[in-house]
């Protein structure tokens, strides 16, 4: 979801996202020896204000008088943290992977496990689309069952979304001829997706997709590759 391009004001709040705005002799910017002599501290103030810009950022699309219900629930969503605002989206997702499982001739059904890492035992399951992860979890996707016949190429995908992949350069991936079973883990905060193909000759016959929201410690992208 990109925001407003950088270095936007937001009318109402003055803050210029992405700038901690410290020089001297500047009225109503923020100096941050005005606030903290210790530099632990300005470095805390630094990050609030750069998280403050961020929040102006995405928030922006609010203000715009062509702004549609869709857009303003995903803006809420992510300032809010909080399912509330997600349902039109999980329903429209939904519906765009039984859309693209259909366009398919054939079929497949993926599982994924829950460990507490890659090779332990596996203690729980996930539902796709269902309820958040915090981070940390080892995830193990096994295709459960499929009507191609071999032989055929297994391929995984992985689809992140939010800042946090985005900077460590975890956008997307994907793993060829990977076998039945792929391991992963939840390292992003975001909402994410492991796409699981079957191909032969080059063509794809069957495909699912399995989403996955994470936040911080027990609050709320996805999967790092290993």
């Amino acid at each position: 979801m990109p925001g407003a391009p950088s270095g936007t004001a937001h009318p109402a709040l003055g803050v210029r996202a992405g700038t901690a705005q410290r020089q001297q002799g500047c009225p109503g910017q923020v100096r941050l020896r005005q606030l903290t002599a210790r530099d632990e501290c300005g470095l805390q103030v630094e990050n609030l204000l750069e998280k403050l810009g961020t929040a102006v950022e995405k928030l922006a699309v609010l203000q715009r008088a062509d702004c549609t219900a869709a857009q303003a629930r995903s803006a809420w969503r992510w300032f809010f943290n909080h399912d509330f605002w997600a349902a039109g989206q999980e329903q429209a997702a939904a519906k765009a992977d039984a859309s693209r499982a259909v366009a398919r001739p054939f079929t497949v059904d993926i599982t994924c496990g829950l460990a507490k890492q890659e090779g332990a035992p596996v203690y729980g399951t996930h539902r796709s689309g269902v309820g958040v992860l915090p981070k940390g979890v080892a995830l193990r996707f096994t295709v459960a069952n499929t009507n191609v016949p071999p032989p055929y190429i297994i391929r995984w995908i992985v689809r992140n979304e939010g800042d946090e992949a985005r900077a460590a350069g975890q956008m997307d991936w994907q793993q060829d001829n990977g076998g039945v079973e792929c391991w992963n883990s939840t390292a992003y905060r975001g909402d994410h997706s492991m796409v699981c193909q079957i191909h032969r000759g080059g063509v794809v016959l069957a495909e699912t997709v399995h989403r996955v929201r994470i936040r911080d410690e027990a609050r709320r992208g996805f999967l790092r590759r290993r």
